[in-house]
């Protein structure tokens, strides 16, 4: 394994195109969409990818910020985790991984906030 002092690492998408601003997570050595606030979550796709191309993914352990669709309303400061569909919601149960938490507020799905990543656990 090469080691990535950075903010991104590239990995090759599987199953099915993903949506710009959409959590993901490995299988097999391949990125899909996140579709469970339990998954290992590995970051989010900054840019919308087609199956089998490459893809950065802006890592949740990186410095800075990154953007995340929201799924549903989430309120300033939240704890952001991925609903079913790598969308960002609240993180409300023990045991879901945290992307980041909210820098701002969403009202509704389908918009993108910015959030500070994080590599925790709710």
């Amino acid at each position: 394994m090469v080691y990535v002092e950075g903010s991104f690492k590239t990995y090759k998408v599987g199953a099915s195109a993903i949506a710009a601003n959409s959590a993901v997570k490995k299988v097999n050595g391949l990125i899909v969409i996140a579709t469970a606030a339990t998954d290992n979550i590995l970051g989010v796709l900054q840019k919308a990818v087609a199956i089998g191309m490459p893809a950065d993914v802006r890592l949740r352990s990186a410095a800075g910020t990154l953007q995340i669709r929201s799924g549903a309303a989430i309120a300033v400061d939240a704890p952001i985790t991925s609903d079913a569909n790598g969308a960002g919601i609240t993180a409300t149960v023990a045991g879901q991984q945290i992307i980041g938490y909210a820098l701002e507020a969403s009202t509704a799905a389908g918009q993108v906030i910015e959030l500070l990543p994080s590599t925790a656990k709710f």
